[in-house]
């Protein structure tokens, strides 16, 4: 087996690179971190380098001082007390940006534009995922062992076939929504993922190749939340990058990085967030994202509205049917009480479910407080639990399970 450099930090030295290959040994592990006897330079804490080899007749993690420090393996946080087995296709994540997958043997990727295509156009199609399959069979894709698995719904299974951003993954930088087939529908890159090391274009480059990102259709980046994110790092190799970059410049260069992802083709929604813009945003370059609804990059946070998507059981919600339509005010409450503005006709409903609040980062949906604090929060966001969550363009919110309202920018 090998230790593969899949990402680096942004400001690593030009000896450090992207596919460089070190076999694991007993004899001569790689060292990984700050002392002068490590092969690859990283920030950790003094005298605790990570050790990568084979150990006990397998491939193993481990540092001499059994302290902890600060690597993810695959979406684990792991404290080094002990040595940790390490498995074809883990990666241990360093929290400035360093990144290394075990592998048995190269990564195979095969792609083939028009069977993608397809899935996306018809994502109940069992026959065309069928032709997929086979298709990924015949050339040694790893990824059809994920999208035949019976796991596809364990979430340290997710982790790990997210690989390099598992642990962007794990602290909701990067949040996820798989489809019943194994791939990504949507993604979403938090505010605090923008900023700071490794930042923004890091994650766009890793997320650009990941295997179940190949069919991404709905992209959300939080450049703007109410007003735009500053001190977001420049991609590798641009110089001349202001400190407190302007949201244009971000843009532009984040739209380049997406015209080359593997779902460039397949991507219907791109948000960089709500809030107010000020000048002209850079254009969509044309024909890179040939699906891609008209839609603004930045939305404006005044006028919203809800459409009722699906309900458990017909009349739950008063007054709507399935496509109905609501406008929301600057604060709008679900819930089981009179007073609530959209009524659940369920005596088993939460008094309050959900609150949607306008405020100056845009429109926010907020769980009971009471019950969030007590319960595992009901409400979910694009199929994920949250409490809280600035909404984007497209977001499904299920206050009830079953109970699914999209939320909507309206022109001013």
């Amino acid at each position: 087996m090998f230790a593969e450099i899949v990402a680096i930090p942004p400001d690593a030295p030009d000896t450090m690179r992207p596919g460089a290959r070190f076999t694991l040994r007993e004899e001569a592990p790689l060292r990984v971190g700050r002392s002068s006897r490590c092969r690859l330079q990283v920030d950790v804490p003094a005298g605790q380098d990570l050790l990568v080899g084979i150990r006990h007749g397998s491939p193993h993690a481990w540092t001499e001082v059994g302290l902890p420090i600060p690597v993810s393996l695959s979406g684990r946080t792991i404290d080094m007390e002990v040595s940790y087995p390490l498995v074809d296709g883990d990666h241990l994540v360093f929290s400035t940006g360093l990144v290394l997958a075990v592998r048995e043997q190269p990564l195979v990727v095969a792609r083939d534009e028009r069977l993608e295509l397809g899935l996306t156009d018809s994502p109940d199609d069992a026959n065309a995922l069928a032709v997929y399959l086979d298709f990924l069979e015949e050339r040694g894709d790893p990824l059809r062992r994920w999208l035949t698995s019976e796991h596809r719904s364990v979430e340290a299974e997710r982790f790990f076939m997210l690989g390099p951003l598992s642990e962007s993954a794990r602290t909701q930088a990067v949040q996820t929504t798989f489809d019943a087939r194994g791939f990504l529908s949507h993604v979403t890159i938090a505010r605090h993922a923008l900023v700071g090391t490794p930042g923004l274009f890091w994650h766009l480059e890793l997320l650009a190749h990941l295997p179940v990102a190949r069919v991404l259709e709905h992209l959300t980046i939080e450049l703007f939340v109410g007003t735009a994110a500053k001190t977001v790092v420049a991609p590798r190799g641009t110089p001349g990058w202001p400190k407190s970059p302007p949201a244009d410049l971000v843009i532009a260069h984040a739209l380049d990085v997406l015209a080359r992802a593997s779902f460039a083709k397949t991507l219907r929604t791109l948000s960089f967030g709500v809030g107010t813009v000020d000048g002209e945003l850079p254009a969509v370059p044309a024909g890179a994202f040939p699906r891609l609804l008209d839609r603004p990059l930045v939305s404006s946070p005044m006028r919203a509205q809800l459409t009722l998507v699906s309900e458990p059981v017909e009349g739950l919600l008063a007054p709507a049917s399935v496509g109905w339509t609501f406008a929301l005010t600057s604060e709008v409450r679900v819930g089981s009480d009179e007073r609530a503005h959209l009524r659940l006709r369920d005596s088993a409903a939460p008094p309050l479910a959900c609150r949607f609040v306008r405020r100056d980062e845009g429109w926010l949906v907020l769980a009971d407080a009471a019950d969030a604090e007590t319960h595992h929060p009901r409400l979910r966001v694009n199929g994920r639990e949250t409490t809280r969550r600035v909404l984007s363009a497209g977001d499904e919110v299920e206050p009830v399970p079953g109970l699914v309202l999209r939320f909507s920018l309206l022109p001013r």
